[in-house]
């Protein structure tokens, strides 16, 4: 069983944020964590007057934050991202009944003890060195 969620062919984002990624989002991210499909996602990006103009904050922050919601320089302006399905319709209405199969099938296997046979081919720690002398290893996460 493929695993839909992880597909990031399906959909393409406009947030910038996302560019470095070539504007491609994984499923999982769209459909279950910012449930953005397909109305799209709401940004609200804060701003200030006056540090957009390169004066001082009359508050005295150099960045625009949570604390700055009261003061008379702050806006916020917002920003809707739609995505784009970046497949034929044919790709799409097969990739929605993958992922309803996938769906089933995790809900059935969801919760019971399964045995899984394999062999492990290597262990491999992460250690990292911090500087003290011949102590100085530790293990990553302990």
């Amino acid at each position: 069983m493929r695993n839909e969620y992880k597909r990031s062919d399906i959909f393409l984002c406009s947030n910038q944020a996302h560019a470095k990624f070539g504007k491609r989002v994984s499923a999982y991210h769209v459909l279950k964590v910012k449930n953005c499909y397909p109305n799209g996602c709401v940004y609200f990006y804060w701003r200030c007057k006056k540090l957009n103009k390169g004066e001082p904050c009359p508050r005295g922050y150099k960045h625009v934050g949570r604390k700055c919601f009261g003061c008379k320089e702050f806006y916020d302006v917002k920003i809707t991202n739609h995505l784009r399905v970046a497949v034929s319709e044919g790709e799409w209405e097969r990739f929605q009944q993958d992922l309803a199969e996938f769906e089933d099938w995790l809900q059935e296997v969801r919760g019971k003890t399964l045995s899984i046979n394999g062999r492990i081919d290597a262990v491999k720690p992460h250690l990292i060195r911090n500087g003290l002398g011949e102590r100085g290893l530790r293990l990553r996460g302990f």
